[in-house]
């Protein structure tokens, strides 16, 4: 199982969840080329409510949740703050030659 999801304000939200027989093998294609040779599924939001709610509660399950995104969301912050302080670093070498 693949599944795209995007995080805002650490929610969750679940685009689609496409099925593979070789996830690693998956893994290693472009999404975008990924989506224009497999059939990725339908809109997650276009599916069942059942379906949505079940999908959901065994993603969460595997910790696919609220916690996870402020996870991500706090080390990308981190990861911004550390290629800034590179950048500025990069720049006041160039500025002093």
């Amino acid at each position: 199982m693949i599944v795209e999801a995007t995080s805002i304000d650490s929610e969750v939200t679940f685009n689609n969840v496409q099925m593979s027989d070789n996830v690693h093998k998956d893994a290693e294609i472009n999404r975008f080329e990924r989506q224009l040779s497999q059939y990725g599924g339908p809109d997650f939001s276009t599916l069942d409510e059942r379906i949505q709610t079940a999908l959901t509660e065994y993603l969460s399950g595997y910790g696919v949740d609220e916690h996870l995104c402020a996870f991500v969301e706090c080390i990308t912050l981190d990861k911004d703050q550390r290629l800034y302080m590179k950048w500025l670093a990069n720049l006041k070498k160039f500025v002093t030659l």
